[in-house]
């Protein structure tokens, strides 16, 4: 009807509304101009993104569209100057004229490119990435700074691509919006400069003010696009380091004593005490005696004392450095130094002269109204003068901050003087002052917060000055708790309480009445006891950790207005006991193996390892330790910490091992089991005499021992090495454990020589070259019924195990199960409903009826029999298997690949169980090449491996040791050629694998990152293009992925080399010139033998020759003709020559081939041929010319440049023959002429290399 009536239509969709989108106009572009007025318009999608127009029953709103300027100047150096901006994705890109880059509206990548407007060849490009961040981090820094002084802290912020693992890190992060926070108030403030530009290092950073002592956990944080980002670094100060006394010079008599002070610099830093150092060093030191004395524990460690005795005359400089080493958290610390002069010599004279003079202005001293009079006698032989003697007046206390309170009242003593004293202030409202007479005292009463100094004149005693006392009022400003955050349950630990004033001062405790200060915990992890005995400043309190768990604790105080105060939340971690695994160690010579830990604060604090007996073996600092020679010794680990109120390193976690190192006087072989059924299996392995003596005491041993398997049947059972099920084969030395499978009935013997390869090492006892041991093993039938035939299989179950029972028929049908019978009684099994069964403590067997009810009228019973036994072994199989190319196996894991081991139980007999109930231990000898974690299914783990080495893996019942089991995993690359030494960029490497997946097909290469080499994904051909460190990937799917790291240095000198034809000719037909450069320090530039496929990729694909620039020029300046226009020049990669020259190590070079072009392009044209027409017109012009030729050595440079890293040049011989034939060429009539002609076609230059 519709195509009848000819009539306009349409179709019409009904569809519900998805998203919402906006454009904006006029430009269609969210690039918004300063202060433009635009139109923005909201449109509605369906779930295929196709717009929807708008019905009357939508409701309008009222919607906040966020705008941002973001953008970053890019600046190109060279050109001249005048550049055309262009950015090849504008979504994700902008760029104006003047070279502002600005995010577009979604993420990805876009080439930006500046072309030179005078001339468009020349042009630069960047990549440009708009990312949204992953991950923020500071970068290592100068974490400690003197007071006064400014720190910058750069800060690093990165993508990381969710597939690949890739990290990119930002160049600029410096227009985002830092908050910037501190634990401790007062230490930093945020410097006047802010948060700066980016460096060549990081994005951004921040500028941080040293404002007083002490330390405080920095942390930056940002909000982008709805998601939080932080970082964390902790941060010190320290006073400046000073000479305290003397303060320059220090002159001491002969065999005298003089205490040398310093104080300030550096302190330990507080998250590796361990590394700090102190010295003091001397010019002679043979002319003093330096002592350092150590000072009692008091608030802040900051002074440093040295007691020197001069022992012989003479001046020297005495330097102290204080600070702390490198390390990693503080790459860069902090070291101050101070020097002194200490002057040793006689004294010269001595004299005695009283004066008394009064200042003008000054009262006058009231002793003389008491008719006081100074005498002096003169006798003979000596003067004496009559003196009452006194010290200068001193005020007791000097400084004093004092708290802002009514009831505060403060006594200062007015000590040694004449007694007769003028008290000033130099403020009068802050506190009010009287002087008592009578006592020699002044009574201070505060008034208001502030700070003033009171000077006290001696009337009666001539003084540079009057004593002077520093008095500061204020209130409460802030609370201080020190205390050590991490404690050991059942410990006690003392913790610090301080209140401190406006200028970071603290109040005395004396004071802490008037506050009602008190300490408060979030839980009750701890208890806190009160001391009666406080400090001058502080409150002490007992804390006993008393459950494991994490807690805040604040002090609490109140001034005189009612207004609260709290300190800081200080975090309380009461951790486990710190326990070193195992606890007793046993080694033969040579061997290592790990101390493990469990238990302490976690994240765990870095463990320092001691041995009280080196000689008898050696720890490293990750607790490897390797023995030495027979004998025992203790091996002590301590968890070290800071203590913030002394600022000493204390030790508040330790443990210890023993370690015994002995020789093997015989080896046994340990069997689970020896009657074994057929089609089993079981594991054995070496052991030695005692039960310490496991594989874990010589499986790793690097002298090296030899494990060599015999069986006397070997059609009873197979003896296979570990690792068999995944078609790996190990080296001899690694074979300490084995695995039996059970093939038919009989008897048979297992023999095993442990062979000793370095007899001098002293690993067997009486200097043995082998030990041996063997067994006999038994294996039967297992019982069946013939008549009738059917299955006899039985439920194995573990005592106080439980199995989930599930049929074919769950929920088709109803299905019930119930116990028949037990023996010998009920409790060996029971059933607890829906199919699941729980074994007792005890052994025995049961009955078990199953029964389906069918929805059609038909009910089905299945009997069979249960059975509890205990578990008897256990075995490790892994998984999965490996296949490779050709019949060779592997020896090793794939480093980087994932393995799953699984752990397996049988009885005495090796059946398997279905069901058991056993907690195993697993351990190994190294925590450095493997990382191990639970897997998806109980008894499975994860290992990754990602270090080369071989680790030793032990599993044990914790309540049987003796039931255990024991192999190795080697880990080796898996990915050839040995790239061991650095690449070279221009290098060619064709990367192999035998790994192939179970179709024999290989898997897939990728590089992280990609822009070191450019690689093949399908052949791994790769090529070298920059500098760098990159990792070459293998990933077969369902199997594992396995990698290799590549090392590239910046291209070495390169090695030219001419063919053996060294000369040049235009005789037509003639053969090309070539000039092999070699782009390594190696002769090859090609690494690894490389395959069909790989040769194709090289030569189609990554195309060598395209990175490589030649270049010919003439070096005698005589010519006006370029050199371009006389030779023809290209670059070519010849994989042939390689392969042919260097057959032996398949090495190949790079060849760069010179053609001489017909005689038309270069004597065709008459501009270009007037100085040959002139050098032919006279035969003693020839001969002059010939010799100028010869004397200048005409040399055509090649030159060779990989990326414009170097250059090399090679000189050619060029030999012109007669070309008389050839068009274009002038010839002059005269005989004489074209004689000279000729010999001048046959020039001979010299060449040199």
């Amino acid at each position: 009807m519709r195509a009848a009536s000819g009539l306009p239509n349409c179709t019409i969709y009904v569809v519900e509304a998805a998203f919402l989108g906006f454009t904006i106009q006029p430009g269609d572009r969210w690039v918004l101009e300063v202060r433009g007025v635009y139109t923005i318009t909201v449109e509605v999608y369906d779930k295929a993104s196709t717009k929807v127009y708008l019905s009357d029953v939508l409701k309008g709103g009222i919607t906040i569209i966020k705008a941002a300027l973001t953008s970053v100047l890019l600046q190109v150096e060279g050109g001249s100057g005048n550049f055309t901006w262009t950015s090849s994705n504008q979504s994700v890109v902008t760029v104006t004229i003047k070279g502002v880059v600005t995010a577009g509206l979604v993420g990805g990548q876009s080439t930006v490119q500046a072309r030179d407007v005078q001339n468009p060849f020349h042009y630069g490009e960047i990549q440009v990435y708009v990312l949204r961040p992953t991950k923020m981090e500071f970068l290592p820094f100068h974490a400690d700074i003197e007071i006064g002084q400014v720190l910058e802290a750069p800060l690093m912020m990165y993508y990381i691509d969710r597939e690949t693992r890739e990290t990119v890190a930002f160049t600029d992060c410096s227009l985002l919006e830092l908050d910037v926070s501190t634990d401790k108030q007062g230490i930093f403030t945020p410097a006047e400069e802010g948060v700066q530009k980016p460096g060549q290092r990081f994005c951004s950073s921040i500028q941080l003010a040293a404002k007083a002592l002490g330390h405080t956990l920095v942390t930056v944080s940002a909000t982008i696009y709805q998601e939080y980002f932080e970082a964390s670094a902790t941060f010190a100060t320290y006073e400046p380091l000073k000479a305290v006394n003397p303060v320059e010079v220090a002159l001491v008599t002969w065999q005298s004593l003089k205490e040398v002070v310093f104080e300030g610099g550096p302190g330990p830093w507080i998250l590796e005490p361990s590394r700090f150092f102190l010295e003091l060093t001397m010019e002679h030191e043979e002319k003093i005696k330096v002592t350092q004395v150590r000072l009692p524990t008091k608030r802040k460690q900051n002074q440093y004392i040295y007691r020197i005795v001069c022992l012989e005359l003479g001046e020297q400089v005495l330097t102290f450095r204080v600070g702390n080493q490198p390390g990693v958290l503080n790459p860069n610390p902090a070291v101050e130094m101070v020097q002194v002069i200490f002057i040793c010599a006689h004294p010269a004279s001595m004299s005695v002269t009283p004066v008394y003079n009064v200042s003008a202005g000054a009262q006058p001293c009231p002793l003389l109204q008491h008719n006081k009079q100074l005498e002096v006698s003169n006798l003979l032989n000596s003067a004496a003068v009559e003196l009452i003697l006194v010290e200068d007046v001193t005020i007791v206390p000097e400084n004093i901050t004092m708290y802002n309170h009514p009831a505060i009242k403060e006594i200062f003593d007015l000590v040694e003087g004449s007694g007769y004293f003028l008290v000033n202030s130099s403020e009068d409202d802050i506190v009010n002052i009287t002087y008592l007479e009578a006592e020699s005292a002044i009574e201070v009463i505060p008034l208001q917060p502030g700070s003033l100094t009171m000077a006290v004149y001696d009337l009666c005693l001539a003084f540079l000055g009057p004593a002077a006392t520093y008095l500061h009022v204020s209130d409460i400003y802030e609370l201080e708790v020190d205390l050590v955050d991490k404690i050991e349950i059942g410990k006690s630990v003392f913790i610090t309480v301080r209140v401190l004033s406006f200028h970071h001062y603290p109040f005395r405790s004396k004071y802490f009445k008037h506050m009602k200060l008190k300490l408060q915990a979030a839980s009750a992890v701890f208890t806190l006891a009160k001391m009666e005995e406080v400090g001058e400043y502080s409150e002490i309190h007992v804390l006993q950790a008393v459950a494991v768990g994490q807690t805040t604790l604040v002090a609490i105080a109140w001034d005189k207005m009612g207004r609260k105060f709290t300190s800081p939340p200080r975090k309380v971690e009461v951790f486990p006991p710190f326990k070193l695994i195992p606890k007793k160690m046993t080694l033969i010579p040579h061997n290592m193996m790990q101390v493990m830990s469990e238990g302490g604060p976690q994240p765990q604090s870095i463990i320092h390892f001691s041995i009280n007996n080196e000689t008898v073996a050696v720890v490293n600092r990750l607790g490897q330790v390797t023995a030495k020679t027979v004998g025992t010794a203790i091996i002590q680990g301590t968890i070290q910490a800071v203590s913030e109120d002394t600022g000493r390193v204390i030790v508040f976690s330790q443990d210890q091992i023993e370690l015994e190192v002995v020789q093997l006087r015989a080896v046994r072989i340990h069997v689970p089991a020896t009657r074994l059924i057929t089609a089993t299996e079981m594991p054995v392995y070496v052991k030695g005499m005692t039960s310490m003596q496991t594989p874990f005491s010589f499986g790793s041993a690097k002298a090296g021992l030899i494990f060599q398997w015999s069986v006397s049947k070997r059609d009873v059972l197979d003896l296979l090495p570990q690792h068999s099920e995944v078609s790996l084969q190990l080296l001899p030395e690694n074979n300490f454990a084995m695995v039996i499978y059970t093939k038919v009935a009989g008897r048979t013997s297992i023999k095993v020589t442990v062979q000793c390869l370095n007899v001098s090492a002293g690993q067997f006892e009486g200097n043995l070259a082998e030990l041996s041991d063997e067994i006999q093993i038994l294996v039967f039938d297992k019982l069946l019924l013939f008549s009738p035939e059917c299955p006899t299989e039985q439920i194995l179950m573990s005592t106080n195990s439980q199995l989930k029972l599930f049929t074919n028929r769950e929920g088709a049908a109803f299905v019930s199960s119930r116990i028949l019978k037990c023996n010998p009684n009920s409790s060996v099994i029971e059933d607890h409903g829906q199919g699941l069964l729980r074994a007792g403590a005890i052994t025995g067997t049961a009955v078990l009826e199953v029964t389906s009810v069918e929805l059609f009228g038909v009910n089905q019973t299945v009997i069979t029999g249960v059975r509890v036994a205990p578990v008897s072994y256990m075995t490790i199989s892994t998984s999965p298997k490996l296949y490779t190319t050709g019949s060779t196996p592997l020896v090793a894991f794939p480093l980087g690949m994932a393995l799953t081991l699984t752990v397996e139980f049988y009885n005495n007999i090796g059946e398997k169980f279905h069901a058991q109930n056993t907690q195993i231990y697993l351990a190994l000898n190294r925590d450095d090449l493997l990382l191990i974690r639970p897997g998806s299914k109980n008894y499975t783990y994860i290992a990754q491996a990602v270090n080369r080495g071989v680790t030793l893996l032990g599993i044990w019942d914790a309540k049987h040791p003796g039931m255990a089991d024991y192999i190795p995993v080697p880990v080796e690359y898996a990915i050839e050629p040995d790239i061991s030494k650095p690449s070279a960029v221009g290098d060619v490497i064709c990367f192999s694998t035998p790994l192939v997946n179970q179709e024999g097909e290989p898997g897939m290469w990728h590089i992280s990152p990609s822009g070191i080499l450019e690689m093949d994904s399908v052949s791994g051909a790769a090529f070298v293009k920059s500098p760098g460190t990159a990792t070459v990937f293998h990933d077969i799917p369902g199997i594992g992925k396995t990698y290799r790291e590549v090392v590239v240095n910046s291209s070495s000198r390169l090695s030219p080399q001419l063919s053996p034809k060294g000369y040049l000719t235009n005789t037509p037909d003639s053969s090309k010139l070539q000039v092999f450069v070699a782009t390594s320090s190696a002769e090859s530039t090609l690494k690894g033998p490389c395959s069909p496929v790989q040769m194709y990729a090289i030569s189609n694909l990554l195309l060598p020759e395209s990175h490589l620039m030649c270049q010919v020029e003439f070096s005698n300046p005589m010519f006006d003709i370029p050199a371009s226009k006389v030779f023809s020049i290209q670059s070519k990669f010849s994989i042939e020559r390689g392969s042919s020259q260097h057959s032996c190590n398949n090495s190949q070079r790079d060849a760069v081939e010179v053609k001489v072009l017909a005689e038309q392009h270069m004597f065709g044209q008459c501009s270009e041929a007037g100085i040959v027409q002139q050098l032919m017109s006279s035969y003693q012009i020839l001969l002059f010319t010939l010799f100028a030729v010869l004397a200048s050595t005409a040399v055509i440079f090649l030159t060779y440049n990989t990326f414009l890293t170097r250059v090399q040049t090679v000189p050619i011989v060029y030999i012109p023959t007669s070309a008389a034939s050839q068009t274009g060429y002038y010839s002059p009539t005269n005989p004489q002429h074209h004689n000279g002609r000729n010999r001048m076609q046959h020039w001979l230059w010299s060449m040199r290399r």
